[in-house]
């Protein structure tokens, strides 16, 4: 059968190869900053305290519970974070951190402290002061000192490895 317009396929080809196609643009970050700050800190505190304390903020949350009880939640994890850092074989500070357990349990200490703070649960019920941006900031900037202060902490006597 012929083609009635007379056109061939050899003649509708290019006879130039077409350029390859530019390369896709990149995937756009499926993190904000803060949610990166957030999980390198989280990487100091044992797990168990992390969860513990977000179940415990959400129940009290959920029912409204007073502030005392925040409070007193909050001094219990604090003060289970340094035994958890020195007794607990798996926390998470130990496999992140290189330097002795002193140091590592001063480390997630305070890594704790600016989580809460960064969450606002306890703080935000407390102070009418308190504003997200503030534990925003006060996250970024534990999360920066850290490695700083481990590196420092290595040449201490009293907090290096051993």
């Amino acid at each position: 059968m012929t083609d009635p317009l007379n056109v061939s396929a050899e003649a509708t080809a290019d006879p130039t190869p077409s350029p390859p196609a530019p390369p896709a643009p990149p995937a756009p970050p499926t993190q904000t900053t803060e949610a990166s700050y957030f999980e390198k800190l989280l990487a100091y505190i044992p797990v168990d305290l992390v969860a513990g304390f977000t179940a415990v903020d959400g129940i009290v949350r959920q029912n409204q519970g007073p502030i005392f009880i925040y409070w007193s939640a909050f001094a219990v994890f604090l003060l289970l974070v340094p035994l958890y850092t020195v007794y607990k074989p798996t926390s998470t500070a130990s496999a992140v951190l290189k330097c002795g357990k002193r140091f590592q349990a001063v480390t997630a200490t305070v890594a704790f402290l600016a989580w809460t703070f960064a969450l606002g649960s306890v703080w935000q019920e407390a102070f009418a002061w308190y504003k997200p941006y503030e534990g925003s900031l006060v996250l970024i900037a534990v999360t920066l000192i850290i490695p700083v202060a481990e590196k420092i902490a290595d040449r201490i006597p009293f907090l290096a490895s051993k």
